[in-house]
């Protein structure tokens, strides 16, 4: 079971608003087949549930991953914020997809969104939309840093960046900083006081009929309160 949770894709959130790769397919239990319109149902039904990928293949240009939905969020889950709040942030040293070293001396006194992600994770695309306005929102404020970090190197995410937009700085090959977080379910959101302390991991959003604005809202009232010194 303890493996099973370390393969947690994410929340459900309710409803979604976003396009998606049509080439992402779904199978459960039992074998059948969901395109990402009929998971995405499913999903909407089911408030709070999680999804938990048990695994991805893939096949020509299309990813097939497995899935069980479970009716309550793991413990695992809703103890991760929890697990974090009020710690230090743990030192790192990563690389953009420009190939710009980014280590924890360039986020000093600085209001830090960390979202951890990779570009195969559906719900990490919905997320995107309401992430930009966050940047579009905070871009005359230096004092506010937002970074995007992915276990995928430089290339996938370059390649990503071809055909969507993303304005958080991406950071490539960051699996190993993800473990030591502890991170098991995607999108994973981290917001860091000035003084390089984890001051909130939100696990969920809203139930509001739009998404983007869901994550716009909440996510933007952390960070003003952490620019208020809360």
């Amino acid at each position: 079971m303890k493996s099973l949770l370390a393969c947690i894709l994410s929340l459900l959130y309710l409803p979604i608003q976003a396009q998606t790769n049509i080439r992402d397919y779904y199978r459960d239990s039992t074998n059948k087949i969901y395109t990402f319109v009929q998971f995405d149902s499913l999903r909407r039904a089911c408030v709070p549930c999680a999804v938990v990928k048990k695994s991805i293949t893939t096949h020509k240009d299309s990813t097939i991953t497995l899935f069980k939905i479970l009716k309550s969020l793991p413990a695992e889950v809703s103890n991760f914020t929890a697990t974090h709040i009020n710690k230090k942030l743990p030192p790192f040293a990563l690389t953009d997809v420009n190939g710009k070293k980014v280590t924890m001396a360039d986020l000093a006194g600085k209001v830090v969104h960390i979202n951890f992600w990779y570009t195969g994770c559906a719900p990490c695309r919905v997320e995107i939309p309401g992430l930009n306005k966050l940047v579009e929102k905070y871009k005359n404020n230096k004092d506010v840093v937002f970074l995007a970090i992915s276990y995928e190197d430089q290339k996938a995410l370059s390649n990503y960046l071809k055909k969507e937009q993303f304005n958080y700085r991406l950071l490539a090959n960051g699996g190993e900083y993800s473990k030591a977080l502890k991170v098991t379910f995607y999108p994973a959101n981290f917001f860091i006081d000035r003084n390089g302390f984890i001051k909130a991991v939100p696990t969920g959003t809203p139930s509001i009929k739009n998404f983007e604005i869901s994550v716009f809202e909440s996510y933007s009232k952390i960070i003003d309160d952490l620019l208020k010194g809360d």
